[in-house]
């Protein structure tokens, strides 16, 4: 019995010391587990840490990228730069964001282009259909290491930027844009206000383009001359309702209206070629230039580096400044006699005398001193007083053209006159870019600037060029007003040839419409308004330095292996 009772024991002991020996490999194993768990979870976290720490670096280079387009209207340099690089601002300037656990690597942008620049390539779809586009596609590279393991993670992006030059357009508006012409007028191009475009032509109006605005399309107003536009077919189509009323997109049923008369239902089929509440474009500018105007103002002491990338006075071969002439080199070219001189006459319209800068665009290209990169800028430091600086270009039937790019821009902050034909001869890429334009037939006589109207008998006259300049509030601000004249233009006719961007008001030549005869400044001209589709053909086609809008669309991206 009493042996019986110490095997019991014996067997109870030896059961628990197995279940103990049982218990702590569980543990053991339990606990070596956890601690391979605990590795792996703190690798995973280091590894998310890692990569997301690239990928924010992948969004401040999108950013910087952004900021440089919308800054300069330029692709960014490659970098590190090649023989493809553009001169500027570099990414590797870039200080990278921080983070814990994991750092960018320094420079931490990598910006490479993909392949040799292409043709410019014809955008299809969306609210820039018909018109082309310089196009890169670009790979951005961010690369980021953990701090505690060393480990690495390489991020790419591919995106693809558009550059839209601003002179695609046959008319473009910062804000609102007042369609409102008096005497017939056809508008071959497209147009494109940031704001409200209102239409109300007092005998008719035709627009052969696509009509489009951030803000509403209206008719306004007590004019009731016909307005009709292209559907996506080529057909003209009317604005006006069998019942008299007109298609507005403040209408309940603008949508459905604007795609059966327009456009269609197809989802695959560009948008109607009459578009409302569409995202507002703007000119490029750094952040600390908010007003577009600052562009044509002349060079100043006071002027920061972004300042000064984006004035055009910077950007000009050839500056004429207190009528003294100026290369980039800082010489001063020889001019033969005539090329620059002064007059002085009086403008009805601003009601003042103006004091005015006169350049023969023939002499001054016989004189060899063209701006080699076709930017011309001519300006008046001295107060203006009752006589206002202004500027005007004769002789320029011919544009002469600069030994790097075609053609010939034009630039200053003050008052714009253009006499007798402009770029007819040999036409060229030009541009006129002004505080605002006014246009002089060959018939004008300075002696009659007092006169009556009806004394300033003018000739017809025929301008190619892309003109930006400024517009006035009110009356003045209609489209066919950005464009000025001073003389009785009854029976003549102007035709007009380019784009028209209203990209600012007019600080100098300011005064209000001053509409029509004898008691006006002047009686307006017959107007054939086309829209120069050799715009659409590619860079060397446009006049030099032309601004551009952009677009950036992503296409992806992928992790890349570091070794």
């Amino acid at each position: 019995m009493g042996q019986l009772r110490n095997n019991r024991q014996a067997f109870m002991l030896i059961t628990a010391m197995l279940a103990s020996s049982g218990l702590l490999l569980y543990m053991s194993v339990g606990l070596m587990r956890s601690a391979t768990e605990l590795r792996a979870a703190t690798a995973y976290g280091e590894r998310e840490r890692t990569f997301h720490t690239a990928e924010a670096g992948i969004d401040s280079a999108v950013l910087e990228v952004r900021n440089r387009l919308s800054a300069f209207g330029q692709f960014p340099p490659q970098d590190p730069p090649s023989s493809d690089a553009l001169n500027g601002f570099s990414l590797s300037e870039i200080n990278p964001p921080t983070f814990s656990g994991a750092t960018l690597a320094k420079p931490p942008y990598q910006v490479v282009y993909e392949g040799a620049p292409p043709p410019p390539q014809p955008i299809t779809t969306g609210s820039f259909a018909g018109m082309t586009a310089s196009r890169r596609l670009v790979r951005i590279t961010s690369e980021s290491t953990s701090t505690s393991s060393g480990a690495k993670i390489r991020l790419v992006y591919i995106n693809q930027i558009d550059l839209i030059p601003v002179f695609q357009f046959a008319m473009f508006d910062q804000g609102d844009l007042f369609l409102q012409p008096g005497p017939p007028m056809t508008i071959n191009g497209s147009i494109y206000s940031n704001g409200t475009i209102n239409i109300t032509p007092v005998t008719s109006l035709t627009i052969n383009g696509r009509l489009t605005a951030s803000g509403e399309i209206l008719h306004n107003g007590s004019n009731t001359g016909s307005v009709h536009i292209k559907d996506l077919n080529g057909n003209d189509q009317s604005m006006r309702n069998l019942d008299g009323t007109w298609v507005q997109s403040t209408d309940a049923n603008w949508d459905t209206v604007s795609l059966d008369r327009w456009g269609n239902h197809t989802v695959t089929s560009p948008p109607p070629t009459v578009t409302a509440r569409a995202p507002q474009l703007k000119l490029p500018l750094p952040e600390t230039v908010s007003r577009p105007i600052e562009i044509i103002k002349l060079g100043a002491a006071s002027d920061t580096q972004e300042v000064m990338e984006a004035k055009l006075y910077y950007k000009a071969d050839l500056r004429i400044v207190d009528q003294v002439a100026v290369d980039h080199n800082g010489a001063h070219p020889a001019l033969l006699p005539g090329t620059v001189t002064s007059a002085v006459f009086y403008d009805a319209r601003e009601g003042s005398d103006m004091c005015v800068t006169q350049i023969d665009l023939g002499q001054l290209g016989a004189s060899g001193a063209v701006p080699a990169n076709g930017v011309l800028y001519v300006g008046d430091t001295a107060p203006a007083g009752s006589c206002k600086h202004s500027v005007r270009l004769v002789n320029g039937s011919e544009v002469p053209s600069g030994s790097l790019m075609p053609g010939l821009t034009v630039v200053t902050q003050h008052p714009l006159y253009v006499k007798g034909d402009y770029n007819t001869v040999h036409k060229k890429p030009a541009a006129l870019i002004a505080d605002g334009l006014t246009i002089l037939s060959d018939n004008w006589d300075d002696a009659k600037g007092h006169a009556v109207t009806s004394a300033r008998t003018a000739s017809n006259a025929n301008v190619n060029a892309a003109v930006m300049a400024g517009k006035i509030g009110g009356a003045s601000n209609n489209s066919d007003h950005v464009i000025r004249f001073l003389e009785d233009w009854t029976g003549r006719t102007f035709t007009f040839t380019g784009s028209e961007i209203r990209a600012w008001t007019s600080e100098e030549a300011s005064s209000a419409l001053a509409c029509c005869g004898n008691t006006g400044a002047y009686s307006p001209p017959t107007r054939v308004w086309s829209f120069d589709a050799s715009f659409l053909s590619g860079s060397t086609a446009l006049p030099p330095w032309s601004p551009s809008f952009y677009t950036i669309t992503s296409l992806g991206w992928y992790e890349e292996p570091v070794h």
